[in-house]
């Protein structure tokens, strides 16, 4: 089933429009202030699980599993490779692309890892390519490319942007993986 931004706003506001005039009535009728800031503290994790919720349930409907792929980058380079930028197409158009900031490169270099995409695609092969930019070990500009043929079947897919350093080659090395 396919939704449209506006049907994804009405269902939105469908489902909060009730709770926030709930809440709103209930922090009226309290008389005490003592009583509502209490009432208030003990609201507070519930309109948390609830906002986390309906993240969830607006990706779900978004980016239903027979359509969906995901797309992360990951490190493990000590610091012989610092991304600049990545740009990633499939089947030939640009789907991501971006420029990296000191903390987002500290965070990858430690271990973390990024969605960089996630979106709809239909069932079928494809083949995805990724662009990195940066500069190498020796703080010269370095650019490289790889890519992967794969096939989109009717559950969600995870791709993983695995840049690694080759104590070999001494040389980075960009690999695209299936997950």
């Amino acid at each position: 089933m396919k939704y449209n931004n506006k049907k994804m706003a009405m269902l939105l506001l469908a489902v909060t429009l009730p709770f926030f005039i709930c809440f709103k009535a209930f922090s009226q009728s309290e008389s005490q202030p003592q009583n509502s800031s209490r009432s208030l503290d003990t609201l507070k994790p519930e309109i948390v699980d609830l906002s986390t919720e309906l993240r969830l349930l607006e990706e779900k409907l978004l980016y239903p599993d027979v359509e969906q792929i995901s797309i992360y980058l990951s490190f493990n380079t000590r610091e012989q490779f610092v991304i600049d930028d990545l740009k990633i197409k499939l089947d030939g158009q640009v789907i991501s692309s971006g420029k990296y900031e000191s903390r987002q490169i500290n965070a990858l270099t430690k271990g973390g890892i990024q969605r960089v995409f996630l979106g709809n695609i239909s069932p079928g092969d494809h083949t995805l390519v990724a662009f990195f930019t940066g500069v190498d070990g020796y703080n010269k500009p370095y650019k490289r490319a790889a890519s992967l043929d794969f096939n989109k079947g009717s559950t969600a897919k995870a791709i993983e942007l695995k840049v690694s350093y080759s104590t070999r080659s001494l040389q980075p090395i960009f690999e695209v993986v299936e997950r």
